[in-house]
């Protein structure tokens, strides 16, 4: 025999769980905030890096002729990007400093790719 539970037992417990849900969503965001972005990057450039390939431009090729990496406001050559060996799942992008870059603590680092540009990511330049 099924017994019926209390009238407010269900809305109280859902309640519950959407807060826990809501406090897990929170506390995990710098990890989630990165990962939306790097999912929503590869969804919008994986059209172009296929045509590329259909053209016979090699994956890695194809993936750094859509990229663009600015450090300090100065457009780097991107040597690299794909998976970073020995992590999967795990991609990088290499590019050359060029040279005469001005000594900074905190230049600030970007990539763009298809109109769309990453958070600021900030590194030291030295000599």
């Amino acid at each position: 025999m099924i017994k019926p539970q209390p009238a407010g037992s269900s809305g109280v417990r859902t309640a519950a769980i959407l807060l826990a849900v809501i406090a897990m969503l929170y506390l995990a965001r710098q990890i989630l905030i990165p990962l939306a972005f790097a999912l929503t990057l590869a969804l919008i450039l994986t059209p172009a890096v296929v045509w590329l390939q259909k053209m016979r431009v090699g994956r890695v090729a194809s993936v750094a002729l859509v990229m663009i990496v600015t450090i300090a406001g100065v457009d780097c050559p991107v040597t690299f990007a794909g998976a970073a060996p020995g992590f999967v799942g795990l991609d990088q992008i290499n590019c050359r400093v060029p040279q005469g870059l001005v000594v900074n603590v905190s230049a600030t680092v970007l990539v763009s790719s298809g109109g769309r540009t990453s958070n600021a990511a900030t590194i030291a330049v030295e000599e």
